[in-house]
């Protein structure tokens, strides 16, 4: 059976608030000091992206209301392809920036497609 679309939005909700929780009252130099914070950070990176993935597969109607849909794939592809060449400094900007602009497109988002959704409710 073919997820819905909405389960899709709802994992990605759910990879961006444990990246928000991964990252959320830390700073800089305690993300560059820790492997463990770095390497969760970027995991969190990966599933973002490959779920991005999944909704332009399955629904590519759906692609236009991802604006960063070749630079969050670009990140992945570094993460996973490139990782020699990762500046953490750019990770962590995407990880307290960039993600909770997307977090907060992806809640509008789900809000417009059904306001009652709760991600709980299973497919």
């Amino acid at each position: 059976m073919r997820r819905s679309l909405l389960k899709y939005l709802a994992d990605l909700q759910l990879a961006l608030t444990e990246l928000e929780d991964i990252v959320g009252g830390k700073s800089l130099d305690e993300y560059l000091d820790s492997l463990q914070l770095r390497r969760a950070t970027e995991r969190e990176f990966i599933i973002i992206a490959e779920v991005i993935s999944r909704i332009r597969h399955h629904f590519p109607e759906a692609t236009d209301r991802i604006e960063r849909i070749a630079p969050i794939k670009n990140f992945r592809n570094i993460l996973v392809h490139e990782y020699e060449s990762i500046q953490d400094e750019w990770v962590w900007t995407n990880a307290t920036l960039h993600a909770r602009i997307l977090h907060r497109e992806v809640d509008e988002w789900v809000m417009e497609l059904d306001p009652s959704w709760n991600p709980g409710q299973g497919l």
